[in-house]
């Protein structure tokens, strides 16, 4: 039933466990799901996606930025240049290992543990 509710937004097919305090007796329950329950999950429609509430958060509007600074662009500029020279750097000092017979390509390819 909570199913039902929840996921397909059948507001009849709710039947609470219990009401201030007082449990509702299975007999109470089973009154409810053949004489309620049942005869609505006939009629419903089942809906194409879940009931969206009412309370869903939207996204909040930002305002695009219209240009990119040039201390940015200067900065993404330094950045790659870095990275291009720390990748040079690393290839050499691998090549130069490689030479004197510390390691090599294949072995950094291979797993650790068995």
């Amino acid at each position: 039933m909570l199913i039902r509710y929840l996921g397909l937004g059948w507001e009849g097919a709710h039947h609470a466990w219990s009401d201030n305090g007082n449990s509702f007796t299975s007999t109470e329950l089973l009154k409810h799901l053949l004489n309620v329950f049942i005869l609505i999950e006939v009629d419903e429609l089942v809906p194409l996606g879940p009931p969206l509430s009412v309370s869903v958060p939207t996204m909040t509007k930002i305002k695009p930025l219209e240009t990119t600074s040039e201390l940015a662009l200067e900065l993404e500029r330094l950045s790659g240049e870095r990275q291009s020279a720390l990748n040079a750097e690393v290839y050499l000092k691998k090549a130069s290992c490689q030479e004197m017979g510390e390691g090599n390509e294949r072995e950094e390819q291979q797993q650790h543990l068995p």
